[in-house]
């Protein structure tokens, strides 16, 4: 949240008004004050003066209705609401983990099949990735290239949140991709986006949480969902990756409380 600016040229100095000065006058320009004073806190803290400010991210569809995100997308929203295939779905949060950063909604109506998971292939540096998501709530997905510099990877989240088992991806993502899924060429799911080394530490590092890791959490938090295992052979083209992808992939807009004033870039 970025702090109000000091006015130009300060507010008013009223000790050298002359006494023979209409109040009138001093209350004007008292009032004039506080209200660009006001004007330019609004600025700094929108979320503050206008609750039920818009947040944006992206999932992933596991099938049977459930989508997967990360915890700090949903974190303080009071409504969800999925985008897939030109549609809109009510959506509702039923587990989240902010060790993980992990969130599983269930969305009545979003149907689709679900996308491979990777459970067997070794995932190394070197190794090329795709992320399919919705930066900044786009309506449209977009395709990031990356490829992996370290899996295994431990690092802290906002909140003084300690991460593990994450994979660290050549390539800082835009906000709202966090959610989206990380994928291998054969078209499998091999994390979830969570976030960029941006501000601190290496530049231009993507983090994603591993697939292990997601599905560790799934297994306990909801052992009704099933991951569909991947069983294609061949490396395919990177277009063709991001087709198979893209329809797994829903935009999610939450609704945030008023009692969040902070700035969230999902």
């Amino acid at each position: 949240m970025s702090k109000p600016q000091q006015l130009p040229g300060g507010v008013p100095d009223f000790a050298d008004v002359e006494e023979e000065r209409p109040r009138r006058l001093r209350w004007l320009l008292g009032l004039l004050a506080l209200g660009l004073a006001v004007a330019m806190l609004a600025t700094g803290v929108t979320r503050l003066l206008l609750p039920g400010r818009v947040s944006w991210g992206s999932g992933v569809i596991l099938g049977g209705g459930y989508v997967l995100t990360c915890e700090h997308v949903v974190r303080d929203g009071v409504s969800f609401t999925v985008h897939w295939e030109g549609r809109a779905y009510e959506a509702e949060v039923v587990a989240s983990s902010p060790p993980r950063d992990l969130a599983l909604l269930e969305a009545e109506g979003v149907d689709g099949a679900g996308i491979a998971w990777s459970r067997w292939r070794v995932l190394g540096p070197g190794d090329m990735v795709l992320a399919v998501g919705y930066p900044a709530g786009t309506p449209r997905p977009a395709t990031v290239v990356g490829e992996i510099l370290q899996v295994g990877a431990s690092a802290v989240a906002p909140g003084d949140v300690w991460l593990e088992d994450l994979v660290l991806v050549h390539g800082a993502y835009e906000g709202g991709m966090s959610g989206a899924p990380l994928v291998n060429m054969w078209g499998e799911v091999v994390g979830v986006v969570s976030g960029s080394l941006t501000e601190e530490g290496p530049a231009g590092v993507g983090l994603a949480v591993s697939a292990d890791s997601a599905r560790r959490w799934l297994a306990g938090a909801a052992p009704e969902v099933t991951l569909r295992e991947g069983d294609v052979e061949d490396r395919l083209e990177i277009s063709r990756v991001a087709d198979v992808t893209r329809g797994a992939v829903v935009r999610l807009e939450v609704t945030l409380g008023r009692l969040d004033v902070q700035e969230r870039r999902p």
